[in-house]
């Protein structure tokens, strides 16, 4: 997230930045080796490990997602959502909590 940003998020979810922090450490912890099974696993995985939610009844649920290998011409779609049923937060009141302005911490 560009810090120059921060002061306009007026509304970011927490949910939003637990995903942002997943993919940071993922890709932290995959540094010089990030291939598309590195991506694709972040995309796969459910929260809080990964970015899938399966949360369609809230109106939080990913449909697919997609891997664009710009170097390899080469596009994979990654799909959890096939095999995945509608599911609700486990605390939703902290799940779908607002944080302050420009907050990056959850």
């Amino acid at each position: 997230m560009n810090a120059d940003m921060l002061a306009y998020d007026n509304h970011r979810g927490r949910h939003s930045v637990v995903r942002y922090h997943v993919i940071q450490k993922a890709l932290t912890e995959a540094k010089g080796s990030v291939s598309i099974n590195t991506i694709k696993t972040i995309l796969e995985q459910k929260m809080p490990n990964g970015v899938f939610c399966p949360y369609y009844d809230d109106y939080l649920g990913t449909l697919h997602s997609i891997v664009f290998d710009v170097s390899n011409t080469k596009v994979e779609i990654s799909s959890a959502s096939k095999k995945a049923m509608n599911e609700y937060a486990d605390d939703p009141d902290t799940f779908w909590s607002v944080l302050p302005s420009g907050s990056m911490n959850i």
